[in-house]
């Protein structure tokens, strides 16, 4: 892979996730400050997460998976057979 299809697989992804973590949090009628102090992070960082302007680190993405139920993998590539928070 070249590395500018790298880079728009990899945005692809990130704005994947950042629609399915939205999803997630508003299906459970959280706010950002909601999920942000249920994964003991910054509100700004998911709002950035949520934008698709920042990827997680691992560590932070497991975070958030728990906090909404989901899997790191759920969360990251979308469940198998649909992509639904």
């Amino acid at each position: 892979m070249t590395p500018e299809r790298d880079g728009e697989f990899r945005r692809g992804q990130r704005e994947g996730f950042a629609a399915r973590l939205r999803n997630a949090r508003e299906a459970r009628g959280w706010s950002q400050i909601d999920l942000a102090r249920r994964a003991r992070v910054g509100q700004s960082q998911v709002s950035a997460y949520e934008l698709g302007k920042l990827a997680p680190k691992a560590y932070v993405l497991a975070a958030l998976a728990e906090a909404v139920g989901l899997t790191m993998d759920e969360l990251w590539n979308g469940p198998k057979g649909g992509d639904k928070p």
